[in-house]
């Protein structure tokens, strides 16, 4: 399965299915059906995911690219872990801060905002190039409800759908609100996803055990940046992320557990530009790649074992 969302009226959309295959969409017979009704009402979803005869099997390439928004315009919660810990070596180098070796075995996360998505294709505005703009290629989970205390185990079984995240962050803001000791908020502005949501019980081989097995390509200005993999290095699985979230409380149908910025030590390249300035610092001692300024473009496409893009590409501006 498939899902996308279209901009109407409404803030949340509505929601139609997609088929890669026949490069098709069709609507469902409940009009305007969401994203987060339809996981409000889950076990209900054979009875809500009708498809409507009269509007199926129509061109995929006739919906305007502006029209897509992200698969889950808003959610309750919006949470991103660190699960790459070889990004986390470097970030944490690049603020003059230690790893400690308790990352090795409880994950982190922030809680980011989670009413004001961008589509995959929405420009990136109203940023002060000072601030310093990057990108984070990651990949994430929708998850069912999720009740506390959940084992990592069971909490694999929770993952419903597979999706894809740019999770802009805003370098040069980030080193203070840390040092404050209580998060960052102004460092982490709107998140943008790729336009399809596809269910995990038919990605196969490409899902495993809370493990996505994809190939993340990144550009930036039309030159490649990484070409990484979502399945070395993880470690922490989404069911462990998922398991970390809810020690202490449920989560409600529709959260977003995001990997975090993924990150390979071999010569992969990079998913972030903060990481390939870390390297020109220790090999050079000087970082000369800039940061994002008005004008450059991004590209995030995630290939799946058979080298599908069942969650679409993410392409965005920065204006």
């Amino acid at each position: 399965m498939i899902l996308a969302t279209l901009k109407n009226e409404n803030l949340d959309g509505y929601l139609i299915s997609i088929d890669l295959v026949k490069n098709t969409y069709s609507y469902f017979q409940i009009k305007h059906i969401t994203f987060q009704f339809l996981l409000d009402h889950w076990s209900a979803r054979d009875k809500l995911l009708i498809i409507d005869k009269e509007n199926s099997n129509m061109d995929l390439n006739t919906i305007p690219r502006s029209d897509f928004m992200a698969p889950l315009p808003r959610t309750y919660q919006w949470l991103d872990g660190s699960t790459y810990l070889n990004h986390v070596t470097l970030a944490r180098k690049s603020r003059g801060a230690e790893f400690p070796e308790s990352f090795k075995t409880e994950p982190l996360m922030y809680q980011g905002a989670g009413d004001n998505f961008l589509g995959p294709y929405d420009s990136i505005k109203g940023l002060d190039e000072q601030w310093g703009i990057d990108l984070e290629a990651e990949i994430g989970v929708i998850t069912d409800f999720v009740p506390q205390g959940i084992s990592a185990e069971d909490a694999c079984e929770k993952c419903l759908f597979l999706i894809g995240i740019n999770d802009i962050s805003l370098r040069n803001l980030i080193p203070e609100e840390l040092k404050k000791g209580f998060g960052f908020i102004n460092g982490k502005p709107s998140t943008a996803f790729a336009p399809f949501a596809v269910s995990v019980d038919s990605l196969q081989d490409s899902f495993k055990n809370g493990v996505p097995s994809f190939k993340v390509n990144v550009l930036v200005n039309d030159k490649t940046l990484g070409c990484l993999s979502t399945q070395l290095e993880m470690q922490f699985h989404f069911g462990k992320l998922i398991s970390h979230a809810a020690k202490t409380r449920n989560l409600g149908a529709g959260t977003i557990i995001g990997s975090g910025t993924i990150s390979n030590s071999i010569e992969n390249g990079y998913a972030c530009l903060t990481e390939k300035r870390m390297d020109e610092k220790i090999s050079s001692g000087e970082m000369t790649t800039p940061f994002l300024s008005s004008g450059d473009s991004i590209k995030i496409e995630f290939e799946d074992k058979n080298g599908a893009k069942c969650l679409g590409t993410i392409e965005q501006s920065i204006e």
